[in-house]
């Protein structure tokens, strides 16, 4: 867990800097929250959580929320 914590400080070390200089307020908060999700699911992950699948939400969405169905032939 340690080397997880210690790998993403040096990726945003690297990376945040040249976004933080050249790019707008809009690219640091998207940088920051696509990195925030990126760090839980690995730290999840390496603490061995089960990690629930999207395609279930999707199926829920299509199919109750927008009443979307396919028949098989």
């Amino acid at each position: 867990m340690i080397l997880l914590v210690l790998i993403f400080i040096i990726i945003a070390a690297i990376d945040l800097p040249p976004i933080l200089k050249k790019r707008g307020r809009a690219d640091v908060i998207a940088f920051s929250v696509i990195y925030s999700m990126a760090f839980i699911l690995s730290l999840l992950f390496v603490l061995d959580i089960k990690i629930p699948s999207p395609a279930k939400g999707f199926v829920f969405i299509v199919r109750d929320v927008l009443g979307i169905s396919y028949k098989k032939h």
